[in-house]
């Protein structure tokens, strides 16, 4: 039944295991609780910074997960003041066991986290972008610089009209 509603007529919804209740404890009703809030747009939790921080700040995370019989890229980057909602994304690396990710890949992932910024904040973009890049060790730290953070760098100066020059 959970499968066929997930699959066939996405809904929100919230299934339990009548083995689940009949354990009548308290932690795992707040946890059903818990996942219904979410699931309805709730805040599970907020975060905030100093005021040397602005409240329009954007926290990315990146990794790649070589489990099972390919790689799977993962991208999280929140859109609002409390670092609450975020755009998520996911995919298959196309080479197995390979760390950095395509510019083709990134370029989407952090155009769709800006769109999601943008549309949550009526046209506005984050002032600060933190970015947690999980997954590569010392040795291949200089590649990413080279080629992640290269990508990035085309995509603000795109995003926030960096590179555009006034015409006569």
């Amino acid at each position: 039944m959970k499968n066929k509603i997930n699959c066939d007529s996405p809904v929100i919804s919230q299934f339990v295991a009548n083995r689940t209740i009949q354990k009548n404890n308290d932690r795992i009703f707040l946890n059903i609780i818990r996942q219904m809030n979410a699931k309805f747009g709730g805040d599970l939790w907020r975060m905030s910074f100093g005021p040397e921080i602005s409240k329009q700040t954007m926290l990315v995370g990146i990794d790649v997960c070589h489990k099972g019989k390919q790689s799977t890229i993962g991208f999280c980057a929140t859109y609002d003041t409390n670092m609450c909602k975020y755009y998520a994304q996911a995919s298959s690396q196309p080479v197995k066991g390979q760390e950095i990710i395509s510019s083709t890949i990134l370029s989407d992932y952090f155009q769709r986290a800006f769109a999601s910024y943008r549309d949550f904040n009526n046209g506005a973009m984050p002032r600060h972008v933190f970015i947690y890049r999980d997954g590569v060790g010392d040795s291949m730290r200089k590649q990413v610089i080279d080629q992640e953070l290269a990508q990035l760098d085309k995509i603000v100066a795109l995003e926030y009209n960096l590179n555009s020059e006034d015409e006569d």
